[in-house]
């Protein structure tokens, strides 16, 4: 889907960030001094560039807000300066960078002891779950720094917590 839309560039991009997070943890293990450093690594949810305005009544400012700073626009801006203006192809290839990244970083974790992985892929279901185009909305978050102490307080085995799947899993019990 927006896998066609990814250039060369962007995975060497991917793969250099992934080398120098490699060379980071690295250094963190063979240096010896840090063996019970948890390192927790965290990958966006699927972001919805859009050329809508966010107005909710709770929020009545936000948009105001966005326009005296210039703000609110973080993903939308770079594809527009790439030509891409259909949100639909804009949405696909964000879908498309967010897996590649998660994947970087759940791959790490499974590379190292200490490090762990938490995929806040499916966080946010709908428009009205993000502040704006790049942040979620603070009970969002809270889903998240949940994830957070779980895994500070009982690491999983398989070194990734996908938040999605603990929300649906503690909404059956």
């Amino acid at each position: 889907m927006g896998y066609q839309y990814l250039t060369k560039d962007l995975y060497s991009f991917i793969w250099t960030i992934k080398a120098q997070y490699y060379q980071l943890f690295q250094r963190f293990r063979d240096s010896g001094k840090f063996t019970n450093l948890q390192i927790i690594t965290q990958g966006y949810d699927y972001a919805l560039p859009t050329y809508k305005t966010r107005w909710k009544k709770w929020y009545a400012l936000q948009p105001i807000l966005n326009q005296m700073i210039n703000s609110g626009k973080w993903l939308i801006r770079p594809l527009m300066i790439k030509g891409i203006t259909d949100e639909e192809i804009s949405r696909k290839i964000l879908k498309a960078i967010i897996f590649e990244v998660n994947f970087l970083f759940a791959d790490l974790a499974q590379t190292f002891a200490n490090v762990y992985h938490i995929d806040c892929r499916g966080t946010a279901m709908t428009f009205d779950d993000w502040f704006d185009e790049l942040h979620l909305h603070s009970e969002k978050f809270k889903q998240i720094a949940e994830a957070y102490k779980k895994c500070i307080e009982k690491p999983p085995g398989n070194k990734v917590i996908k938040v999605a799947l603990t929300l649906l899993l503690t909404s059956f019990l």
